[in-house]
């Protein structure tokens, strides 16, 4: 209709052919924040029924916590680790934030347990407020 605001850029890989019955979209993105949006999927020779997502919207996050999307193995004292961790920056929703750069992230190591609570240390301080493990 006239006067609609234009549909917002999508990204990624937007066509896909079925496999086994199913379709996997595993890069579509939305590089405009708002909404309420949906996604509408239909199939080119309109043979099936189309179908519509439920609405959402796209909100921009400031960074909020880091996950841990490999975790380390294959460790011999003194060696490199054969599989290093691989962390990323999420929002409190929990996307990744691709855009973040130049946060210095510090890895530390403990035996017998994970911190029993969050730590808000200088690096340099970090002897003085070692948690409990638990």
């Amino acid at each position: 209709p006239a006067g609609s605001p234009p549909p917002p850029p999508l990204y990624g890989t937007l066509i896909k052919l079925t496999s086994m019955g199913s379709i996997v979209f595993t890069d579509v993105a939305i590089d405009r924040q708002g909404g309420p949006y949906v996604l509408h999927f239909f199939d080119y020779a309109q043979l099936l029924t189309s179908v519509t997502t439920t609405s959402f919207s796209v909100l921009r996050d400031v960074p909020s916590r880091l996950y841990v999307s490999r975790q380390p193995a294959g460790a011999s004292p003194g060696f490199s680790l054969a599989v290093q961790p691989e962390l990323f920056v999420l929002d409190s929703h929990g996307n990744p934030i691709a855009s973040i750069s130049d946060v210095q992230v510090v890895a530390e190591l403990y035996q017998g347990g994970r911190p029993a609570r969050s730590l808000n240390c200088d690096p340099v301080d970090q002897p003085k407020c070692l948690p409990d493990l638990v």
